[in-house]
């Protein structure tokens, strides 16, 4: 019902500010509901002096109707509401009056978060603080109306609402009570003085007095129901009757009493002021219209406690700390959606009652909208995202939001972690505080990149769940969910579920898939709102699809506007909600060129979906082989493709085959014609880039022809090799080879013809090609005897010495590295060898500036066995790997073995291979960056080749000689210099890698797994004594990571968490953890591990709370001094834990240490330091 009022009001105000000068500030349209925590919008009056408009219009009422309510009252409830202050004049104003009231709310807030209070009533999970949030709202739009409009009746009921305010209850369920009851008296008592100032002048005509009294009596009655319930309001709230209230709150027609009533008058009251508002006089002026606005804008209020945990960001670090949490560009696949979407689409969905619920319920919970292939899901999505997405920018509140649409096709899109950590980047920012971003994960995010890890799954889930804790609400949205991998969806619905269970404020998740019943089984039933598409609801939503196609169509084909109706009806007959069909439909009649045809057409639609793609598939079958041939070519290549491809490499891919089908085709196919060939099973999207048209036509093809991801990589794999073998059979690359950057900034018309050329290694294509070849060997899944691995050995060579087309592309790939920092961020850097990246960030990469650097294990480049072990081809070269020419003991530049090679492949095949070949599972390699295969494994987590390796007699202590990095290292690349040759077997021997054992390469790169295997299983050494690169021990290594598993797993096998660190400044493991800041882990250690953190290790200087401190997170510290009685006061004269917090310049830290005792007698000398530089925290001292 507010909803149709709000609509019509708006309408209303719309025609006024046609007519009038100046016009009334537009406010936004509202739902009934107010949003909570929204920041403060300020009503701005209508005239430039409200007070003096005021004096010139004395419209205020003539009647007193609170005070006729109480009086229609029994006498003895009108003494006890007398008694309560109604009916007697304030003696503060009105801006007091309600200041003092908000305050109130304020404690009662800080009560409820104080104790989680949360409250479950049937269906309904309630969170307190939305009702204080909108009780709030309420109040300061109360007071803004009296303010800038009218002066209050004298006879208001505020200091009964006071009184109920400070009303002592002892448990949630009464807080419940208390707070919905407030918030549906005050919510009236604003209306209720706009209704009285707007509709109820005394200058109406006899019409217009009769529609009047029906709203006078209507609001009497309401305030008199109020007035009857703050009188009750003793028994209302006790403990026996607490519940009892909330349930008529919440479900006013199944309880019967006060408040139910109350929700029934409301309804009534509403539909009085909307027959009003239809005779309201078109004269009216600019400060009814102002009032009316006031009313209907959203309830707005800043939570001063979301600012307080939000830090200001230069935009370009900001930037790159949100680049670095995730690269998914989750806008530009929503706008993708957007700019296909046929307006209008979506707006069934936005009533459907069970959504309205969903979206406007305080409660938290799951919204799953279920729907068959074709049904049209991701655009309804995509509607509900804007519509989120305009709420909060017409109004920016403290929310927060995030979205994803995930895609089988597209590794990223597809993946659990690249989903969660997209949600954490955009809830690190919210709409009303776009230039902050969350402290803690600020402070996340640099110990992640301090450590050299990235975000873990289960650190993103916790970040969410900081966030959903900061905000007032949080909505998540996952479009195409049954698109994610098995693992990745039922990781993602666990996280869900975890996160609604420990939420302390509002959580939504909004989940669209077909029908599934593991997401069915897994999401919790007392929590989810589900909703099936069916044809009648999306019918509209396709008829407008239709309307608009088939429009841009008639521009070319007359004769179809003409049938454009017919054509509608037919299609709406048969579509059966499938917008997939009847767009396939769309697509037929194009290929019409007559209106017999189209009756023909429409005569002899395709039943479903199955039999539409069979349709298409006949005719492709009956092109011309050349044709038929792209059209194949090119499903292969959107099907295998590691990247979206444009047209200037798809249209050069299609031309390529296997050698044995005759290599480069001479013909060439522009991008309409390619499109036309298709037959709408491919579709170019707003991007520029080649997609499928819908998944289901991916699982047709994998369904009705056999077609599967492994052949389509197989295809793929031979056009890169095809293409590859064929230009550098005789073309010198470093003669002829440019940058792609520079061939993309040139002017397109100065180009010469021949440079574009699929030959040219500028061609898109051909950089694809060169980058990406060995990820679709790996993926084709081959064996020897497949046309794929005869490509391979013609590009490789012999095992004995590799092809020149072989060595001229790892040339041209190594000097690419050169010229582009991107090369190190690309799958192809990575894929072709050059490993040495993973040890250093780009910007120290190109500041050492030697080959060193940009060394591959796949140099020197005549030895292909080199890249046989790395990429790990193992069933598809059987041949050759039992070739007598391959020498196990041969190293490479890098100084690695081939076993050691092997490992960082991952391949065990070919591990077993070379030892049984006379490889040395032991041997130790000077002047190398492993040292011994087994740390190789252990740093790549490659556990199932640890496990072998170890299994094969592999030392899992093997004691190297580590140096920290390659500062002694010779000149020679090979590794072959005077110092190797003079080593010994003293401490001053070679350096035999960068880690002393495999059990530190493993946690120093956080490998989980190959950790607890080599810990449980193969016993590798958890006290060994370290000297190298900052750490005294393993453990230590894992407490500067903050990897929880890892720690744990060392200290149940027996490390020390009270141990030294190497250096005294670090003080103990303990120290390490706190200094890292994550409190699971810190809680397990004390708890549960004996670490001491009140006996400081002797000599050295580390306070342990002072570390806890420079953390920033006042959980921790508050943990530390309340949970485990660490002092506020130690530590040196000017290193206390007081002095570090203002040093951090957090005034949450400093105002908490100061309560808890902390001395400042010594601080002068930082106070002074704050003040010069203007920092925040002076003023907390």
């Amino acid at each position: 019902m507010f909803d149709k009022l709000k609509s019509k009001l708006h309408r209303h105000k719309t025609t006024q500010e046609k007519k009038m000068s100046p016009p009334a500030p537009a406010a936004p349209a509202a739902s009934e509901t107010p949003k909570p925590d929204e920041p403060s919008v300020e009503q701005k009056p209508t005239t430039d002096n409200p007070k003096e408009k005021n004096s010139e219009k004395t419209e205020t009422p003539s009647k007193d109707r609170w005070d006729i309510a109480l009086k229609q009252l029994p006498p003895a409830k009108q003494e006890k509401l007398r008694a309560l202050g109604m009916d007697k004049l304030s003696s503060g104003s009105v801006e007091s009056e309600i200041d003092d009231l908000v305050g109130l709310v304020n404690k009662k807030q800080e009560e409820c978060e104080k104790k989680f209070w949360r409250v479950s009533i049937g269906d309904n999970d309630i969170v307190l603080r939305n009702y204080t949030t909108k009780i709030v709202g309420w109040l300061e739009k109360a007071g803004d109306i009296a303010i800038q409009f009218a002066p209050p009746q004298a006879s208001m009921p505020w200091s009964v609402v006071k009184s109920l305010m400070q009303i002592p209850v002892i448990g949630e369920e009464q807080m419940g009570a208390l707070l919905g009851t407030t918030e549906a008296i005050v919510r009236i008592v604003s209306r209720g003085q706009v209704y009285e100032q707007v509709y109820l002048n005394n200058d109406s005509d006899e019409a217009e007095s009769k529609l009047s009294q029906g709203l006078e009596n209507a609001l009497i009655g309401i305030y008199r129901t109020s007035l009857d319930l703050l009188a009750d309001s003793g028994s209302l709230f006790s403990q026996n009757t607490a519940r009892r209230t909330l349930e008529a709150i919440l479900n006013p027609g199944n309880v019967s009493g006060g408040l139910s009533s109350l929700s029934a008058q409301e309804d009534e009251l509403l539909r009085d002021v909307q027959a009003c508002e239809t005779r309201r006089s078109a004269a009216a002026d600019d400060r009814m219209i102002g009032m009316l606005d006031c009313l209907n804008a959203p309830l707005v209020r800043v939570d001063e406690n979301v600012q307080k945990l939000l830090d200001k960001t230069d935009e370009n670090d900001r930037q790159d700390l949100l680049e670095k949490i995730s690269t998914v560009k989750f806008g530009k696949h929503h706008d993708n959606v957007r700019e296909t979407r046929t307006p209008g689409t979506g707006e069934w969905l936005l009533q459907n009652e069970a959504f309205h619920h969903w979206e406007e319920t305080s409660s938290s919970g799951i919204f799953w909208l279920q729907g068959s292939p074709g049904t049209g899901k991701t655009y309804l999505t995509s509607r509900v995202v804007d519509l989120i997405k305009s709420e909060m920018e017409d109004l920016p509140r403290n929310e927060g939001f995030a979205f994803f649409y995930c895609n089988r096709n597209e590794a990223n899109r597809r993946d659990s972690l690249s989903i969660i950590s997209s949600y954490v980047r955009q809830l690190a920012t919210s709409a009303s505080n776009p230039d902050s971003m969350q402290t803690k994960l600020k402070e996340l995010c640099k110990q992640a990149q301090q450590s050299g890890t990235t975000l873990s799954f289960d650190a993103c889930q916790e970040q969410i769940l900081a966030s959903s804790n900061l905000y007032s609400k949080t909505t998540l949205v996952i479009d195409a969910f049954d698109e994610c991998d098995q693992d990745s969806r039922d990781k993602l619905i666990e996280a869900f579920n975890e996160l609604l269970a420990e939420s302390k404020n509002t959580l939504k998740i909004y989940i669209a898939s077909r029908p599934d019943p593991d997401i069915q089984s897994q999401l919790q039933e007392e929590q989810r709102t589900s909703l099936t598409i069916q044809a009648s609801q999306n019918a509209p939503d396709i008829e407008r699809f239709l309307d608009e196609q088939l429009q841009k169509l008639s521009k070319k084909a007359a004769f179809v506007g003409k049938m454009k109706t017919k054509i509608i009806e037919r299609l709406l007959e048969r579509c059966q909600g499938m917008f997939q069909w009847a767009s396939l439909q769309v697509h037929q009649i194009t290929r019409c060129r007559t209106e017999s045809s189209v009756w023909k057409r429409l005569d002899n639609l395709p039943e479903d979906l199955q039999k539409a793609y069979d349709e298409i598939w006949e005719q492709i079958e009956t092109l011309e082989d050349p044709d038929k041939e792209f059209v194949k070519r090119a499903l292969k290549w959107v099907a295998a493709a590691t990247e979206p491809l444009d047209s200037k490499c798809l249209l050069s891919a299609v031309r390529v085959g296997s050698l044995d089908d005759g290599g480069i085709s001479e013909d060439e196919i522009d991008e309409q014609g390619l499109l036309f060939l298709c037959g709408n099973f491919l579709i170019i999207d707003p991007e520029s880039y080649w997609r499928f048209s819908h998944l289901s036509v991916v699982e047709y093809l994998e369904a009705a022809h056999q077609w599967s991801k492994p052949q389509a990589h197989s295809h793929v794999a031979n056009a890169c090799l095809s293409l590859l073998i064929t230009a550098y059979e005789n073309e010198d690359p470093f003669t002829t080879l440019k940058h792609e950057t520079e061939y993309d900034s040139e002017d397109e018309d100065n180009k010469p013809p021949e440079w574009v050329d699929i030959m040219d290694t500028g061609n898109r294509f051909h950089r694809y090609a060169r980058h990406h070849w060995v990820e679709h060997v790996h993926e084709a899944k081959v064996t020897e005897d497949s046309p794929l691995a005869t490509s391979l050995k013609r590009f490789l060579g012999a095992p004995e010495e590799s092809s020149v087309q072989y060595r001229r592309w790892l040339g041209q790939f190594r000097k690419e590295v050169f010229w582009s920092g991107d090369m190190l961020d690309s799958s192809g850097f990575q894929t072709s060898g050059f490993d040495l990246t993973k040890f250093t960030d780009r910007e120290s990469t190109y500041a050492y500036g030697s080959d060193l650097v940009f060394a591959s294990e796949l140099e020197p480049s005549d030895q292909p066995v080199f890249a046989m072990c790395r990429f790990a081809f193992d069933t598809i070269l059987t041949e050759w790997w039992n070739s007598p020419a391959i020498d196990v003991s041969q190293k490479n530049d890098l100084g690695h073995d081939l076993l050691t090679i092997a490992a960082i492949g991952g391949s065990v095949a070919i591990c077993r291979r070379l030892v049984e070949k006379g490889a040395q599972v032991n041997s130790k390699q000077s002047f190398s960056i492993y040292g011994s295969a087994l740390v190789a494994a252990a740093w790549w987590g490659h556990t199932d080749v640890i496990k072998y390796l170890v299994e094969a007699g592999a030392d899992p202590n093997i004691h190297l000689n580590s140096q920290e990095g390659w500062a002694d290292r010779g000149d020679d690349a090979d590794g072959e210099s005077c110092e190797a040759e003079d080593a010994t077997e003293s401490d001053e021997r070679a350096p035999e890698g960068w880690f002393a054992s495999p059990l530190v390469a493993a946690v120093e790169e956080n490998n989980v797994e190959a950790t607890k295997y080599l810990v449980n299983e193969a016993k590798a050494d958890v006290h060994k004594k370290l000297t190298y690169d900052g750490y005294g021990n393993v453990l230590e290594i894992a407490a500067f990571k903050g990897n929880y598993e890892i720690i744990k797993c060392l200290v149940h096998a027996g490390a020390d968490v009270n141990k030294p660190t190497l250096h005294p400044y670090s003080g103990r493991n303990i120290d390490r953890v706190v200094g890292n800041g994550d409190l699971k882990t810190i809680r397990f250690l004390i708890e549960e591990s004996g670490a001491d953190v009140r006996a400081p290790l002797p000599g050295s200087t580390v306070n342990i709370l002072v570390q806890a401190v420079n953390t920033k997170k006042l959980e921790n510290v508050k943990y530390l001094v309340e949970k485990c009685h660490v002092d506020v006061n130690e530590g040196s004269e000017y290193e206390t834990p007081l002095v570090a917090a203002i040093k951090t310049e957090d005034l949450e830290l400093i105002e908490y240490l100061l309560k808890r005792g902390a001395d400042k007698s010594l601080l002068m000398i930082w106070t002074c330091r704050i003040s010069m530089s203007n920092g925040p925290a002076t003023g907390a001292l």
